[in-house]
């Protein structure tokens, strides 16, 4: 359940998105997409088929904020164009290199948050996005799913299968190769 720990900074991220609706003006269209995924390399692989979907039918490339360990792997994805890092929520001793330095355009078209550290906040809470997907209320049913299907010994819902609904893609291709 330390997933837990990473709700707080997405619920921040969404109030101050919602108060730049009221104060900003229209951002011009350039089509640039930022995906902030700061979690361990096991979760991001599974996070790869949601991802890869939501590209796919989206016909798109982005710009992609990982954890230090997923780099090497987030540079090998098709449809990243460049990659950053931040430490995960889980802060593991791995993740403790020096910071490079890093160079983050401050403005994309759409923001897309599946995973969130507080450096990885610390990072993106400037920038501005004319829109932003967040997986906060996904992971707050999944962390309730957990804790019912616990007390009440139900099979748990896989936590890959929260980040197609986080990304709006309702049914997932389970027969595809890259989800298993």
């Amino acid at each position: 359940l330390k997933i837990a720990k990473e709700i707080y900074p997405l619920i921040k991220i969404r109030l101050k998105r919602m108060k730049r609706l009221f104060l900003s003006k229209k951002m011009p269209n350039k089509g640039r997409i930022f995906i902030v995924d700061t979690c361990p390399i096991g979760d991001f692989l599974s996070h790869l088929p949601a991802l890869r979907t939501y590209t796919k039918i989206n016909n798109i490339t982005f710009d992609i904020l990982v954890s230090p360990l997923a780099k090497p792997l987030a540079e090998r994805v098709k449809g990243v164009n460049r990659v950053f890092v931040a430490k995960s929520s889980y802060n593991r001793s791995t993740e403790q290199s020096t910071p490079e330095q890093q160079s983050i355009p401050q403005e994309y078209d759409l923001i897309v948050v599946l995973r969130l550290s507080q450096e990885a906040y610390d990072l993106i809470k400037k920038i501005k996005g004319e829109k932003m997907i967040t997986s906060d209320i996904v992971f707050l049913k999944y962390i309730f799913h957990l804790a019912k299907s616990s007390i009440l010994r139900k099979e748990m819902k896989q936590s890959r299968e929260t980040i197609f609904e986080a990304l709006g893609i309702k049914a997932a291709d389970k027969n595809n190769a890259l989800y298993d």
